[in-house]
Order: C-alpha cells, then structure tokens, then sequence
C-alpha cells in the first residue's frame, strides 16, 4: 500500500470513527435542552344569553352566540428527556416539556341588539389564553445520518386556560360594566414531528412542529347588569358557556446529551 492510500484509508477510519461517537452520543442517555418559537391558537366559542324579562320587554330573550377565532404568539420553555433505546437506525425516548405563552389571548367583540324595546347597549367582550402547559411525550426517531434524527411526537399535555367575559359598556339600567373571570385545568393529546442535528458530542441543535388538542370545556355561568326595583330589571345571563382550544407551535431549540 502506497503511503498516499494509507492517508486515505487513515482519514476513512477517522471519519466513521467520528461519526459513530457523534451517532452514539446523540441517542444514548437523558438529555436537556430550551426552546423557543411561534404559537398558533384556535378557540372556538359557544355560549348562551338570556335577557331577563322587564317592563319593556316582558318576555325572556335567548341569543346563542358561536365564533372561532385564531390568534399567534410567542412559546418557550425548558425539557428534559432519556432515550432509553437505541440501535444503528433506532431511536426511542421520552421527554417532559413545560413551557409558557405569550400574546395568545384571543378575543371576540360581541355586538347584538335584539330589538329598540330590550338591551341596547350589550358589548360583550370574550377573551382567553393559555398560560402555560406540560407535556409528557414519546419521541420514536429514525437516524437519517450519523448525526442527524428524524423523530415522531406523541402524548398527551395539560395547560392552565384563564378566560375572561366582559360588558364593555353599562346597560339601559345604568349598571357599571362586569367581568366574569374563569380559570381551568384543560387536558389534551400530542400530534408532531421534529429534527435533531448534533452539533458536536454532546449539543445538539432541533427543529419541531407540534399539534396539541384540549377538546371542549366548560366554563362558569354569569350574570351582567341591575336587578333595579320592581318592573324596572335588566339582567343578561350567561350559560351554558364552552370554549374549544387547539395549538399549533413550532419550535426551535438546544439540546445538551449526558
């Protein structure tokens, strides 16, 4: 063997050697890592009003109203993971996440006259965000290079939804405007799928899209407006209230393997 076919054949050897390490440090072990990105969130409103009867209105008056609405922010967070198996091509770990939202309130303007002799003056303003969710997720990745992995998502979230509905304006019977206040623990499954590049031994740098349904939740009756004395009554419930809510966020991040 010529000395120029032994550079040649040295440098193979380097190079597969590097690569394996790299390959066998991106799956092995527990790992943490930050992230950061854009969040999209869907919710879809179903509420019910009823406008108690009064002496210009004696009878009662039911409005459902319906809207869905999508509104984009920021996300970020902190995770930590084990991949627990790992061979040549395999991948299989799992990971928590906790991560926090930011401008992803989304609110609807309601604005309704049922006719001259009832409320005239119903503005109602629905908004809602999500402040912060936990993900527990299985990661399943294939090596599509000795350091790179393309990985499925799939499991299951539970976030902290805080709403709000609120009378921007006093009614016909001059009451100060109200605001019902709703916080509630919403549960949810994981749809995704992502990119890990390792950097070096032990950075690595990724890329993910992730699907989170929180399905349909109930929130608290209220009631807007002056009960007034005898005939003179102008009251508007509020029942029946649910409030549907999705996401959809990508994300980029570090990841550091042990």
């Amino acid at each position: 063997m010529s000395m120029h076919q032994a550079k040649i054949a040295t440098s193979v050897v380097i190079a597969l050697s590097s690569g394996t390490a790299l390959a066998q440090n991106f799956q092995k072990g527990f790992y943490i890592g930050i992230n950061s990105g854009a969040a999209f969130v869907t919710g879809q409103t179903n509420d019910k009003f009823i406008t108690a009867p009064n002496f210009l209105n004696p009878t009662s008056l039911t409005t459902h109203y319906r809207d869905e609405a999508s509104q984009r922010g920021y996300d970020g967070g902190v995770f930590l993971g084990w991949n627990f198996y790992a061979d040549r091509e395999y991948v299989y770990g799992l990971e928590l996440s906790g991560n926090t939202y930011s401008n992803t309130a989304n609110q609807t303007f309601w604005n309704f006259t049922p006719d001259e002799n009832t409320f005239d003056l119903i503005n109602f303003q629905e908004s809602w965000k999500i402040r912060y969710a936990f993900d527990l997720t299985f990661k399943p990745g294939v090596l599509i290079s000795d350091s790179s992995e393309l990985y499925g998502i799939l499991g299951v979230s539970t976030a902290k939804l805080k709403t709000k509905l609120k009378n921007l304006v006093p009614n016909s019977a001059g009451s100060s405007p109200l605001t019902f206040s709703d916080s509630k623990d919403v549960y949810g499954f994981v749809l995704g799928a992502g990119l890990n590049k390792q950097l070096c031994n032990h950075l690595g740098l990724f890329t993910s899209y992730q699907y989170t349904y929180y399905g349909s939740k109930h929130l608290s009756d209220g009631v807007e407006g002056n009960p007034g004395v005898g005939d003179y009554v102008f009251q508007t419930y509020v029942r029946h209230r649910t409030l549907r809510v999705d996401t959809n966020v990508f994300k980029v991040g570090l990841v550091y393997t042990f």
